[in-house]
């Protein structure tokens, strides 16, 4: 009968490919950047006149295939003050770059640029719509034979707030600068990617941000100083705003009413008619909704319309058409009064009332025996009983 013979170091060898096999799917799981173009400058700062080289680097891990490049450079006014096109086609390994022929600061009709900053922005095509980047540098006066601020850099800092701090509301952005060899002039401070903005004060200086104006998200603090001459080197921070969302600002209803009613001489169970106006005059846009609340114990009342809803300010005043029946000629009273209430729905502190007074024309009561003979025989005398008011 064969025996099988396993070698000592079977064992060992296979788990030596179980573990190289779980490095390579490791490996192939790793998700590719794909080609990532990237544009640099060789320095931050030059000196008037000196020659800004520019490179444009593939910092991804496949090969960048792309045409052109096409070379655009702006002022701090977001103005192109150079812009050149090279037709060639390029197959950039990563890692590699192109080094574009030095721009000796001259605009596009040859005049010398002024000081400030500068954007440097580099666009080749391929790709799902082309690759494009962009880098910021300054251009100051020349200080090349300054000996005195060879050895004494310009710097600024930011001290508040901290890298990847979270803030809200109004951040007073503050910092520090210095040059030992002068005096700083200005700081500046951006945020993102937008204009540069002047701080307030220069060796100490401060920056106050409204973050409300912002997106939730992380936002990055750039600040550089100058002395008159030269442009420090930047310093960038990143920080997280965080807002709550602010509730909108309530605006309260004001309920007025303008009107009277009063009738005089009505006789018993005769309609009469009447009006008044209701009217919001409260904040803009406010919504005033409206009932009649309360109205006189005495006749028979009707309200045109008797509520609303929504009245705003802008509307104007509403009118209320208002119709009551005269109480009975066997009621005691001659004079009746009272009042209407209006009543803003969601106040109950915030009523109007309107005044009500009828008065119903007064019977002349005379005990005589011939009065009392016409009221018994109606038929005679019709016209004797006109003049007496008794028809």
């Amino acid at each position: 009968m064969n025996k099988i013979i396993f070698s000592k170091n079977i064992f060992k060898d296979v788990g030596v490919l179980l573990i190289v096999g779980i490095m390579v799917l490791s490996i192939s799981t790793v998700s590719s950047m794909g080609a990532v173009l990237e544009v640099s400058t060789d320095k931050e700062v030059y000196s008037l006149g000196e020659a800004v080289i520019i490179f444009l680097t593939n910092v991804g891990d496949e090969i960048l295939s792309g045409g052109g490049p096409i070379i655009t450079i702006y002022n701090g006014g977001d103005e192109i003050v150079y812009q050149e096109a090279c037709y060639c086609w390029y197959e950039l390994e990563p890692g590699e770059f192109i080094t574009w022929p030095p721009w000796d600061q001259t605009d596009q009709l040859g005049n010398q640029v002024p000081l400030g900053r500068y954007v440097v922005e580099g666009f080749l095509s391929g790709g799902s719509g082309g690759y494009t980047d962009n880098a910021t540098f300054f251009i100051s006066t020349d200080n090349d034979n300054d000996d005195d601020n060879d050895d004494e850099p310009l710097t600024v800092d930011i001290t508040f707030p901290n890298n990847e701090d979270i803030v809200s509301g109004k951040t007073n952005i503050t910092g520090i600068a210095y040059d030992i060899g002068g005096s700083i002039k200005n700081v500046y401070v951006q945020i993102d990617t937008n204009e540069w903005q002047l701080a307030e004060g220069t060796t100490f200086w401060s920056y106050m941000w409204d973050t409300t104006h912002v997106e939730d998200d992380r936002h990055v603090i750039t600040a550089v100083s100058h002395n008159g001459h030269v442009y420090s080197a930047c310093v960038s921070i990143a920080v997280y705003t965080e807002n709550e969302e602010e509730p909108d600002e309530k605006k309260y209803p004001d309920l007025k009413c303008k009107g009277s009613l009063s009738w005089s001489e009505i006789k018993p169970r005769v309609v009469v008619s009447g009006k008044f106006t209701i009217e919001n005059i409260g904040d803009p846009e406010s919504e005033l909704s409206w009932e009649i609340d309360e109205t006189p114990t005495w006749g028979d009342w009707t309200f045109h319309p008797c509520e609303g809803e929504g009245l705003k300010p802008e509307n104007g005043p509403v009118t209320v058409q208002v119709s009551v029946a005269a109480p009975d000629e066997e009621e005691q009273e001659q004079e009746f009064s009272g009042q209407v209430t209006v009543l803003n729905k969601n106040n109950a502190g915030d009523y109007e009332v309107i005044d009500v007074s009828l008065s119903t024309p007064k019977t002349k009561i005379i005990n005589s025996p011939l009065l009392t003979f016409l009221e018994n025989h109606p038929q005679l005398f019709p016209l004797l009983r006109q003049i007496l008011g008794l028809i």
